[in-house]
C-alpha cells in the first residue's frame, strides 16, 4: 500500500478573511494570546497559499479554522493585502470553543454591537459595515 504525502505549498502575503452572517449576526473569533495580535477578535480566514485563488483560499482557511463550509461567498472590500468576502451559506458543525484549533473564543455578535468592541481591527469593523450596506 503506498502512502501519499500532501506537502501544502507556502503561504503568500494575500489574506482572506470572510464575514459569516447569521440574520443581523456575525462570527467572531479570538485569537489565542500566543499568537500575532494576541486576544484580538478575528473574522474566520487567513493566507493564502502559493498558487490559491482567493474563493478558494478563503473557503479552505473558514474550514480549517471553524470546520464550515462556506459557499456563495460575495466580495465586500479590499485593504491592502486583505480581502473582505460575506457569506450566510455554510454547513456543518461549528467547532465547540475547545475544539478550536487556532483560536480561544468564538461568539455571535449583533452588528449592532460589534463597535462597542475594543478589541477588533478598525479595517475589520470598516468591512463589517459594508458588508451590511
Amino acid at each position: 500500500m503506498a502512502i501519499k504525502l500532501t506537502i501544502r505549498q507556502p503561504d503568500t502575503e494575500k489574506v482572506a478573511k470572510v464575514i459569516m452572517l447569521d440574520n443581523d449576526r456575525i462570527l467572531l473569533l479570538k485569537r489565542k494570546k500566543n499568537q500575532k495580535y494576541p486576544e484580538k477578535w478575528d473574522l474566520p480566514g487567513g493566507h493564502l497559499v502559493v498558487g490559491e485563488d482567493w474563493e478558494a483560499g478563503a473557503t479552505r482557511e473558514v474550514e480549517e479554522e471553524t470546520n464550515l463550509k462556506i459557499g456563495n461567498l460575495e466580495f465586500v472590500s479590499k485593504n491592502n493585502n486583505k480581502s473582505f468576502f460575506k457569506t450566510g451559506v455554510w454547513h456543518g458543525q461549528l467547532f465547540s470553543k475547545s475544539e478550536l484549533p487556532e483560536h480561544d473564543d468564538l461568539m455571535w455578535i449583533s452588528i449592532d454591537k460589534v463597535a462597542e468592541l475594543n478589541n477588533l481591527s478598525d479595517i475589520y469593523l470598516s468591512a463589517i459595515r459594508e458588508a451590511f450596506k
